[in-house]
């Protein structure tokens, strides 16, 4: 049902977004990540998505996950890649973070969805590599 046209034209809050990875990268950049102003100034205005604002068991994925403004912050039920870093995962694997220490930012899509909505083994291996090589 989430490739019927109706259903991506329809506003469904945290539940259709369809973005490409370059996009989902640019949605996350840190305010001294090259990306447009745009995202620019709204990264600056809404920043404190590094710090949590919400703890305790998410009500969709039932595990503890904190949550700074709008993303999950790195923690043992949402690793990113690790220190300060945040994002969101999506459904079937995607996930778009950011670490705003190492001025990094990323963002995973797949052509194939997998069941779930985190914990993806794909996007679990690419953020494990990312952290070790961007040190």
């Amino acid at each position: 049902m989430w490739n019927e046209p109706r259903v991506r034209a329809a506003q469904i809050p945290a539940a259709n977004g369809v973005t490409n990875a370059a996009s989902l990268a640019r949605l996350c950049a840190p305010p001294s990540a090259r990306s447009t102003a745009c995202v620019r100034s709204q990264r600056r205005r809404s920043w404190n998505a590094i710090v949590p604002q919400v703890e305790g068991p998410d009500s969709v994925l039932v595990f503890p996950i904190p949550f700074g403004n709008g993303f999950m912050t790195h923690s043992d039920m949402s690793p990113f890649v690790g220190g300060r870093s945040f994002g969101h995962y999506g459904a079937g694997g995607s996930v778009g973070f950011a670490d705003p220490d190492r001025r990094l930012a990323g963002g995973y899509v797949m052509n194939q969805m997998h069941f779930g909505l985190a914990g993806d083994p794909r996007s679990a291996a690419l953020l494990g590599v990312l952290d070790k090589l961007v040190r």
